[in-house]
């Protein structure tokens, strides 16, 4: 009779080696999706912060007048607020013109900031 020296089954070292391949690919996957995930929160405040920038814009330029100096306030319902510095540019009808936008309920708070020109109507 001859022996059979054929092995059957997997041994213990294989499934260790293929549980810990499987669970890199996991770790990987699982980092992967937690970085989507905050980039996807990021990117949706920033484009609501630009939004109500833009809004916050459009009713200054409805203004005939922009007052020189600070203003500041707060988008109800939104958990945004604004901050507006205003300046007269070169003694002319030409403002200068500086709006902020930022979260208000945050532990690490972003913003939204632009400068532009406003013109006073006569």
């Amino acid at each position: 009779m001859q022996a059979n020296n054929r092995r059957e089954g997997v041994l213990l070292l294989e499934l260790i080696v293929a549980v810990a391949i499987i669970a890199t690919i996991f770790l990987f996957v699982g980092r992967a999706y937690g970085v989507s995930k905050n980039s996807l929160k990021r990117a949706t405040a920033s484009l609501k912060a630009t939004l109500l920038w833009e809004e916050k814009m459009w009713e200054l330029e409805d203004k005939e007048e922009i007052r020189q100096g600070e203003d500041s306030g707060d988008f109800p319902g939104q958990g945004y607020g604004w901050k507006i510095t205003a300046q007269n540019f070169d003694d002319s009808r030409l403002n200068l013109v500086t709006l902020e936008v930022f979260r208000q309920e945050t532990r690490n708070p972003e913003n939204f900031s632009a400068v532009t020109y406003i013109k006073n109507l006569p």
